[in-house]
């Protein structure tokens, strides 16, 4: 283990430090991180989304996606 570590420290780490030394490419990392929770609130309303409409649909279940219209209309919001 502390030889790959030593490894990492030689070859990765000095490239890792010149690319994160990059002013674009530091800007384009913030911008990326910025729109993360964004991207996962749309992720678990897409999944909440699929297991109360879609799925009981496509079983013949009618009944719950009509009780959880509340929560589609939400999920279809966001």
């Amino acid at each position: 283990m502390n030889g790959l570590i030593r490894w990492l420290e030689k070859y990765v780490v000095p490239v890792a430090t010149k690319i994160g030394s990059i002013r674009w490419l530091v800007a384009l990392r913030d911008a990326f991180i910025a729109t993360m929770p964004a991207t996962m609130a749309g992720s678990v309303a897409l999944i909440l989304n699929t297991f109360v409409r879609d799925i009981p649909n496509q079983m013949g279940w009618t009944g719950i996606p009509k009780a959880m219209e509340w929560l589609i209309g939400i999920n279809g919001q966001v």
